[in-house]
This record gives structure tokens, sequence and C-alpha cells, in this order.
């Protein structure tokens, strides 16, 4: 029988159990190896699926789905948005067409309320409510994949085998993927991740790998650090490099774990989100103009950082951590 766990007051919660049927004919279970893995969504009646792309990267000898009205069946992973953690997968060619969720235009506002249909640590076709918490999205430093990803926070749940499920809104309409969660060491705090709507839809209309820019490095803003690492630096405002990949695009510029970004293309940040958005906004290939601070020299260090190209590292990108990266260093 299928399970349906509610959050909060039954009168702010309460979804037709249609759009929860619906929801649940159009998600799929995603087996990579033999191993249930993660949840998955048609978005095309062709057979087109989306998910996470962090449970089907890498060297998969095989990919099947399956739910209720559709024995385990092979599938082809086709292209990876890394940025957003996407996957596009294709189920086999059939006569009769998939049960799909319609999307929705953009992400509701923040208060939202929006439903998840997962596979939590194996009990299949959950139902989990949650809100939109944040107007728009931000960046979240993922350690387990090794670089940054453009999220959407969600307040709710979202148990270990939930990943690449649908969130979804009264209407049925899909407004985003499920991604991760934020924790406070290992214990999750409630709040959720998912990757966008508008992102879904470029991956399913594009087939193709996204293009997201990297510079091999993580940021936490200066005052996140306590006062006698802020006091070895003279602004009292600016961006810290605390995570720097070996060989990536930031070492190769020069820079330094522990370097004070202060600007970027001339323009001061502030704001972890500042750097992301900047280097964001180039693609891969281009330069991205840098100013820090640095401990122990005689003034500003200006260098040219050269932005990778994430998915191009390899079968939708290498997404491996850093070496050495522990709790202790990871951004939040």
């Amino acid at each position: 029988m299928a399970a349906l766990l509610i959050a909060g007051r039954a009168g702010a919660t309460d979804l037709d159990p249609a759009l929860y049927a619906r929801a649940v004919q159009a998600s799929v279970e995603i087996i990579v190896d033999g191993h249930l893995s993660a949840t998955g969504v048609v978005v095309d009646p062709a057979g087109w699926v989306i998910t996470a792309g962090h449970a089907v990267v890498g060297h998969p000898t095989k990919v099947e789905l399956r739910n209720r009205a559709m024995p385990r069946v092979p599938a082809e992973v086709v292209a990876f948005d890394r940025g957003h953690d996407i996957a596009l997968l294709r189920l086999p060619a059939r006569a009769a067409p998939y049960p799909t969720m319609p999307l929705a235009d953009a992400v509701p506002p923040p208060g939202a309320q929006v439903f998840l249909v997962g596979t939590p640590l194996y009990r299949h076709e959950v139902l989990i409510a949650g809100h939109v918490a944040r107007d728009g999205p931000t960046w979240e430093y993922r350690p387990d994949q090794g670089h940054y990803m453009q999220m959407v926070m969600l307040a709710g749940p979202s148990p270990v085998g939930t990943s690449g499920g649908a969130w979804f809104d009264r209407a049925g309409r899909l407004v985003g993927i499920q991604s991760g969660f934020i924790r406070e060491g290992t214990s999750p705090v409630g709040v959720a991740q998912m990757g966008p709507v508008d992102a879904v839809r470029a991956l399913a209309a594009r087939r193709t790998d996204a293009r997201t820019p990297t510079v091999g490095a993580a940021f936490e803003e200066l005052w996140e650090h306590p006062t006698d690492v802020v006091q070895r630096y003279a602004p009292d405002f600016g961006v810290l490099l605390v995570i720097l990949d070996v060989g990536g695009p930031a070492d190769h510029a020069g820079l330094q774990r522990m370097d004070l970004i202060t600007h970027v293309e001339g323009r001061p940040v502030k704001l972890r989100d500042d750097v992301l958005r900047a280097i964001w906004d180039g693609a891969p290939g281009e330069p991205l103009r840098v100013r820090v601070v640095r401990p122990g020299a005689t003034g500003p260090i200006e260098a040219v950082v050269t932005r990778a190209w994430l998915e191009g590292e390899g079968p939708g990108g290498l997404g491996v951590a850093p070496a050495g990266v522990n709790q202790a260093q990871q951004p939040r």
C-alpha cells in the first residue's frame, strides 16, 4: 500500500488525492547497478525522465526505472546539468504514452506549499509536504560532489532516497527536483534543496549537457568566521576562499586557501552569492578578474581565473570532492 506523510496542520496541508495519484503515476524509482538509489519523474510522454544528477553520475553499468505500473526497464542516461544537480534519462520507446507531470511556469513565491513524491529509505510512493523558504535560488557547495549547485530552498524534510523526486504545487505542476538538504554536521536541519523548474525545462528541451562554469573553489563570507580570523584582514568585507581544487582554475591562477576576495570584475563583493553570480555570468573558457587580500602580502593581489566546464570533465563531470575536505572545512 502506498504510504502518505503529511506535515503540519491538516487544514493547511490537505492535497487532492487525485493529484497524489497522478504524481505517483508520473514518478519512477531509479535502480543503479541493482540498487534502489533515487526517484525520478517523467516530463515528456515519449519517456523523457528527470532525476537527480548525483544519482546516476559516473559509470553505472545498468540504470533501470520502475513504478507500480511498469516493471524494471532499462533506461539511457542522456545528459547532465551538474550546476542544478539534474540528469535527463530516456525510457524505451513504446506505443502508449508515458504518464507525465506538467511543468509549472516558475517556482512559487516564499511560503507557497509544495509536495514531494519519493522513496525515502526504500519506502515507496511517500508524499511529503514543504514550503518554499526563500525568494529566488542561491548557491550551495556540495562536498559529496565537490562543486556548487544553484538551488531553491524549501522548508521541509528530505530523507535519503527522495533525491530526484518531483516537488509539485497544488495544481499538480512540477516546480523542481529534490537534490539534497542542509545539515549541521551529519544532522539535517529541515531545509531541503531542489533544482528549479526552469533548469528542468531547459535540460528536457536541449537534451545535451549544460555548460556550467566553475573555478574549482568554495567560499565562505568573512563574518562567518571567529573574530581572530576576521582580524587578520584589513577590509571588513569580502568572501574567503576556503576550499581549493588542486590543479583547478583558481589554483592555476595563483589563488590560495584563505585568500579574501574583495572585488570581482571590479565590483566589491560581500556575500558568497556575489562571487557565485559573477562566476555564472560568464561561460566556460572566459576569464574572471578578481582582487584578493592575503595575510602577509604588502597589498591587494590581482588574478585572472579562466572558468572551466563542469560537465566537460568526464561523463557528466567528475563530481569528486577535493582531497582533504572535512566537516570543519565544508562551507555553509
